[in-house]
């Protein structure tokens, strides 16, 4: 059964992204397939996930790509 987690303030700076990635890292950690779906037009969560400075790498992104394919 698929369950959704929603973290959600009108608040800015009181840890929605953080908190999002550290529950999302933990499920993954206890052996859950997760998906993390940012709305942030900052894309801080990204920039967290995929290291900053993913997107001039193109050696990094092609390592995202074929690490996602096998799954």
């Amino acid at each position: 059964m698929v369950k959704k987690i929603a973290v959600f303030n009108h608040k800015a700076g009181v840890g929605k992204t953080t908190t999002a990635f550290n529950l999302g890292w933990m499920l993954t950690e206890k052996g859950k397939t997760v998906i993390l779906a940012h709305t942030d037009p900052q894309c801080n969560l990204t920039g967290i996930i995929l290291g900053e400075g993913t997107e001039y790498n193109e050696s990094r992104i092609e390592a995202i790509y074929k690490i996602g394919s096998k799954l």
